[in-house]
């Protein structure tokens, strides 16, 4: 393929840019030399002065006039701390986080600019308003008391040199605080101050309950003051009806799933128009683009390569219109541009890192945004109040009783501040560092819990066994005296049961003589019974094969009967002298159906008789044939009767 060379007329380049270093490119000489460079040094103070002036002016042209009338002395006052904090907190490697520029004068008149006119419209509450937006801008950040105190001292040396009051006067609450969210359920919320700090627990903890009962993870907090100045990033997103976005990270979890957690968020902000607060933690790190792509947002609100082609037609269909409400033509750079713009307006980025090593100072250092673009909320050690606070809320939520819990608490809190002094000698004397933070003492109580809990399940099983053994032991003793008891009432008793069990013994030896000789008979029919089961069992045998052998021959016998018919019976019938089987065989019949024979001279014997059945059958039996033949036929020979 044949390479063109491209010429680019008519175009004049203008860039801007911070110098190298602290996470910008280097340049190189080949790209510079097309440019002509002018360095752009710092404001001065005139110019600094008339900037601020002019946006204070126009903030404040609404309220009173005494109020207008601070405008000059809050911009002299802040630039004047400005500049004494920029040469005096220097940042050093404990303090590498000690880096001041013009934005976090901005960011004091941003928040006086929200001071509310109906509520906070006179001097003093301005002046306290101006004295709490350096404290929150500056003095969040500072990591010891002694630069805290510093602090302290220049704002007192401006309320008396700009605005001339007592310093006493202004500072006389232990604590200053503004906010915009003690009115619950209001639909506007201004701006004020805080004097009641009970109160302002009591509203917090009011809020904490309604997020833990709509919320799927309850949030088990304790309200103290420190707590309610400084921290609860989800509590405040909650407060402000903001949707606080958090990353989750789990196995598999890279870079790639982290651009689209960023990618959500931010278009949630810029297409569907919603705050979000994106909180993310240092320990959910993995690689250092995370850090990159989080610097970008927080200075430009958009991160290279972050959007797909559908994402952009996402992007372009939501602000074309954003586009021709604002009178520009809707193209492509337009309309992104209006998305950046409703990004940066709606995205709120909440970093949470430990100062602890070298990474959150190297990531200060790679990413200038983390410090340039943020508010930073260095946590101080916690008070005795807190302290005392928390551990009262995690041994009494735990549903522990102990006897002296005002003691056990100060004892926790005590031991933690000790340990907090020593650390501070240990690092002076050795220059190592020991950290005790909150999570320390959270691990104290917890430490504490669980062996309070494991001692006593193990005193209870202890207890719970002595228990049984004393119930035991108890139970015993009435078992004991009961039956003694018993045993006093059954003595009489006893004594003529075994008088009459020694009579019984006599009649006993008695009849146990005549049960030897009735033993003796029986044995003796035993053995004839015996003897005549054997003979009897001779005879059944006998009779069994004696039977095996007939069954035969009744069965051929039934047989033949089945053959006969009434001409049978009928040549039987008309014999005058049968045959002697003949005759014998009638006899059978005869006997089988009951029929008696008739008694006749014997012919062979004089004076004898004998019985002569044919003369009986011919009269009662061969009379009817058929009749004969059926009853034959259906005699039930199972029941012959001995007869």
């Amino acid at each position: 393929k044949e390479l063109v060379f491209n010429h680019v007329v008519d175009m004049i380049l203008v860039g801007s840019m911070g110098l190298p270093g602290g996470g910008r490119t280097f340049i190189t000489e080949r790209l510079k030399r097309h440019y002509h460079l002018i360095g752009y040094t710092d404001l001065k103070e005139r110019s600094i002065s008339g900037i601020f002036n002019t946006i204070a002016d126009y903030f404040f042209k609404a309220f009173e006039e005494e109020v207008q009338g601070l405008v000059p002395k809050m911009v002299d006052g802040i630039i004047d701390v400005f500049q004494k904090i920029g040469d005096t907190l220097l940042p050093t490697p404990a303090k590498s986080h000690y880096t001041f520029n013009l934005r976090d004068i901005w960011k004091v008149f941003l928040g006086i600019c929200g001071l509310s006119r109906q509520k906070g419209n006179s001097s003093m509450m301005a002046i306290r308003c101006w004295v709490h937006e350096i404290n929150r801008v500056f003095g969040d950040r500072l990591v010891d008391s002694k630069d805290r105190a510093w602090l302290e001292e220049q704002e007192r040396e401006k309320l008396q040199e700009c605005f001339g009051v007592d310093p006493d006067e202004v500072l006389k609450s232990d604590r200053l605080v503004f906010g915009r969210f003690m009115d619950v359920g209001a639909d506007v919320q201004h701006y004020v101050e805080i004097s009641d700090m009970e109160r302002m627990k009591q509203v917090i903890e009011a809020y904490l309950d309604e997020y833990n009962s709509t919320a799927v993870h309850r949030m088990p907090l304790v309200m103290f003051l420190d707590a309610c100045e400084h921290s609860l990033t989800r509590l405040s997103s909650f407060i402000c009806d903001y949707e606080c976005y958090q990353i989750e990270v789990a196995k598999g979890y890279g870079m790639n799933e982290f651009k689209e957690d960023v990618k959500t968020c931010l278009m949630k902000c810029g297409i569907e128009d919603k705050v979000q607060v994106f909180l993310f933690c240092d320990t959910q790190i993995i690689s250092e683009e995370m850090v990159e792509a989080i610097n970008n947002v927080l200075n430009s609100g958009d991160v290279p390569n972050l959007y797909k082609v559908e994402d952009l037609d996402a992007i372009a269909s939501a602000c074309r219109t954003v586009c021709q409400q604002q009178g520009l033509q809707p193209t492509k750079a337009n309309i992104f541009a209006a998305y950046l713009s409703r990004v940066q307006k709606n995205v709120h980025v909440v970093l949470a890192f430990s100062p602890v090593g070298d990474a959150f100072r190297t990531r200060l250092r790679m990413f200038p945004s983390l410090a340039n673009c943020c508010t930073i909320d260095w946590f101080a050690e916690w008070p005795a109040e807190a302290l005392y606070s928390v551990a009262e809320q995690e041994i009494l939520g735990g549903g522990v009783q102990l006897p002296n819990m005002e003691g056990v608490l100060n004892g926790f809190k005590f031991v933690h501040q000790n340990v907090e002094s020593e650390s501070r000698k240990f690092f002076e004397v050795l220059k190592r560092k020991v950290y005790v933070t909150p999570t320390s003492f959270l691990e104290l109580l917890g430490s504490f819990k669980s062996i309070l809990a494991e001692k006593r399940k193990e005193v209870g099983l202890l207890q719970h066994r002595y228990q049984v053994g004393l119930d035991k032991i108890s139970r015993a003793e009435d078992q004991v005296s009961e039956l003694q008891e018993d045993l006093v009432a059954m003595k009489p008793v006893l004594e003529q049961t075994s008088k009459e069990v020694a009579e019984m013994m006599v009649v006993i030896e008695a009849d146990k003589k005549d049960a030897a000789v009735t033993q003796e008979a029986v044995a003796k029919e035993e053995s004839e019974a015996l003897t005549k089961k054997e003979i009897t069992q001779t005879i059944k045998d006998d009779a069994q094969r004696d039977l095996d052998e007939a069954i035969p021959a009744l069965d051929e016998a039934v047989r033949c009967l089945s053959k006969l018919k009434a001409e049978h019976v009928r040549e039987v019938k008309a014999m005058t002298n049968p045959p002697s089987g003949v005759k014998l065989t009638m006899e059978a019949v005869c006997i089988m159906f009951s029929i008696k024979p008739v008694r006749k001279n014997d012919p062979n014997k004089l004076g004898a008789k004998i019985d002569d059945y044919w003369e009986s059958a011919q009269k009662e039996l061969l009379q009817d044939p058929k009749k004969l033949l059926d009853s034959l036929m259906h005699y039930d020979k199972e029941n012959i009767a001995d007869s």
